[in-house]
């Protein structure tokens, strides 16, 4: 098949390929809008050795071989309830013990630096969960050697879904005039 061709049957099966582009387009904008927008707020910690004993370089490697301790901490079932309730109680809302928030830590590899993820569909909630979990994890004490600070207390929610909806929407339109291509193509043999 020529370039000929292939335009001789776009301008026969314009509907066509018309038809099957406008619907895949509508998928891909109901796939980019519909689903409930998600809200993330972040808090950073530090985790060092205490003060008092920086100096000693065992002190420094002990701190690091916690770390993990600290990160999973986050993770625990028990921890989450906790934080969970502290956070709807200082929102003014009734006890939840799992209000639809995901916490997530991660651990930047070779520092002590630890990020704690809050999302969620409530704009209110990531920003109060995200702090709710920096404060327990430090009052949470891990070990007499380390201590933990905040570096950044977690501030306002951003809309962690919205940066998706152009890649989704450039994507949709890419596959569309494949499949309108497609289409009018197979449609004519």
């Amino acid at each position: 098949m020529t370039l000929r061709d292939l335009l001789d049957r776009l301008r026969r099966y314009w509907a066509v390929a018309a038809t099957v582009f406008l619907v895949a387009m509508a998928i891909g904008v109901a796939a980019a809008y519909l689903p409930a927008e998600r809200f993330r707020s972040t808090a950073t910690l530090i985790v060092q050795p205490q003060a008092d004993r920086a100096v000693e370089f065992g002190q420094a490697l002990a701190a690091e071989f916690l770390l993990p301790a600290v990160v999973e901490q986050i993770k625990v079932d028990s921890f989450q309830r906790q934080v969970f309730q502290n956070a709807t109680q200082r929102l003014g809302r009734r006890p939840d013990p799992d209000p639809g928030v995901e916490l997530e830590p991660v651990n930047e590899p070779g520092t002590g630096i630890v990020t704690v993820e809050a999302t969620s569909t409530d704009r209110e909630l990531p920003q109060v969960v995200a702090n709710e979990a920096a404060s327990e994890l430090i009052d949470r004490r891990v070990s007499p050697i380390i201590e933990i600070m905040v570096l950044d207390e977690a501030q306002a929610a951003k809309s962690a879904s919205a940066p998706l909806r152009l890649p989704i929407l450039f994507g949709t339109a890419v596959f569309g005039l494949i499949a309108a291509i497609v289409a009018a193509v197979g449609f004519g043999a």
